[in-house]
């Protein structure tokens, strides 16, 4: 007759929490078999797989590899705590603090990689977006260019409805400007990142002429 270790009851308590932990994290099962060397030997193939899947080999056939890694993992640590619940294997589930704090490691260290990495991300796409967020040029520069681009290419003056504004996802600045002669046609004029500069002058001014000439009808 086979000798079950520690009880019908307990041996499949101890295989359902050696599994959990192995699907938490590949090692963790081991070390709660008693299989400590062994399950470190997982951690830091684990962590250093997830390092080059996050630097080097950053493609979606890793991942795979990666998956299959953590499948090993669990299913070594079920197979050996079966082993344990039948009597075949001559191991220990953990049974002292020294056991758990192991566990803790393998199972911590992997998150605050994890917490490390997203608060390095915000970081950096923090300074992005305040670094993209800031004019590459003073704004008052840019409204006398505006205003000496209209004045060129139509021949007359204008005057701001307005300040200029910046649009960092676009890379351009805009503002609202009218003719001094002309206050009710207000239009839009664009400076891009690359220099160029367009406005919408001849549409407003078009829109408007069309609803003095409809609306007597």
């Amino acid at each position: 007759m086979t000798k079950f270790h520690g009880g019908n009851g307990m041996g499949i308590i101890n295989i359902f929490i050696s599994t959990v932990l192995a699907l938490i994290y590949p090692g963790a099962g081991q070390i709660y078999n008693g299989q400590a060397k062994k399950g470190f030997w997982f951690f830091g193939i684990a962590v250093t797989l997830w390092f080059l899947s996050e630097t080097i080999f950053i493609r979606p056939w890793f991942e795979w590899i990666i998956l299959l890694f953590h499948m090993w993992a669990v299913i070594d640590a079920i197979v050996v705590a079966i082993g344990i619940y039948r009597g075949k294997r001559d191991l220990s589930f953990v049974r002292n603090w020294k056991g758990f704090v192991k566990i803790a490691i393998v199972i911590v260290v992997p998150l605050c990689l994890l917490l490390a990495k997203a608060a390095l991300a915000r970081f950096v796409l923090f300074n992005y977006i305040e670094q993209a967020s800031e004019p590459a040029e003073d704004s008052a520069k840019v409204q006398r260019e505006i205003m000496e681009y209209l004045e060129d290419k139509y021949g007359q003056e204008f005057e701001a409805v307005g300040e200029v504004e910046y649009s960092p996802i676009s890379g351009y600045f805009s503002l609202d400007v009218r003719p001094k002669e002309n206050k009710r046609v207000t239009f839009a004029v664009y400076k891009h990142s690359y220099g160029k500069m367009n406005d919408t002058y001849l549409t407003s001014l078009w829109d408007i002429q069309f609803q003095d000439e409809i609306k007597p009808h």
